[in-house]
C-alpha cells in the first residue's frame, strides 16, 4: 500500500481484522484506502476484514514526548504500596494531557485524604519541574485521583 503512495503509520495483520493506522481525517481517503486494502486481500484469497483507522500524529507526537514521564510516573505509583494505586490512565489531546489515578480504596477510606495528598504533591512536583516540563515543552496536563468507584478526589 505504501508503494501505492498510501501514507500508512502501521498495519496490524495478526488478528481476524486487520487494523491500518492512518495519519489522514479524511472520509473519501479513508473509504479508498479500506477498497484497495480489501481487493488486495480478496486477490490473494484471504478471508480477512480490514479496519481503517485514523491516528492524529500530533497526539502520537504528545505520546512520544510523554511516554518517558508516564512511566517514570507508573513506576513511582506502583512500586510504593502506601499510594494503594489499582490503575494509572491517561489521554493525549493537545489542549491537555490528562492523567487519571484510581487508587484501590472508597473516598471514606481514613487513609484516603493522606494517600491523596502525598500523591497529588508528588505528581505535581515532578510534572512541574523544569527538567520535565523541557521534555513536554510546558503541556497543559490535568492530574485526577479517583477513589475506587471512579469518584473523583478534590484538592
Amino acid at each position: 500500500m505504501q508503494a501505492a503512495g498510501y501514507s500508512i503509520l502501521d498495519i496490524n495483520a495478526y488478528s481476524p481484522i486487520i487494523k491500518v493506522y492512518i495519519p489522514v481525517t479524511d472520509e473519501a481517503k479513508k473509504a479508498e484506502i479500506n477498497t484497495v486494502a480489501s481487493e488486495f486481500l480478496n486477490s490473494n484469497g484471504s478471508l480477512k476484514s480490514v479496519q481503517i483507522i485514523t491516528k492524529d500524529v500530533s497526539v502520537e507526537e504528545l505520546e512520544t514526548k510523554w511516554m518517558p514521564v508516564i512511566t517514570s510516573i507508573e513506576e513511582e505509583l506502583y512500586l510504593k504500596k502506601e499510594y494503594r494505586v489499582d490503575d494509572i490512565s491517561y489521554t493525549f489531546n493537545p489542549e491537555k494531557v490528562s492523567i487519571t489515578i484510581k487508587l484501590t480504596m472508597n473516598s471514606s477510606h481514613t487513609e484516603s485524604k493522606e494517600a491523596v495528598n502525598k500523591i497529588h504533591e508528588r505528581i505535581t512536583e515532578f510534572l512541574n519541574s523544569e527538567e520535565v516540563k523541557i521534555k513536554i515543552d510546558n503541556q497543559v496536563y490535568e492530574l485526577l485521583i479517583q477513589d475506587k468507584n471512579g469518584k473523583d478526589f478534590l484538592f
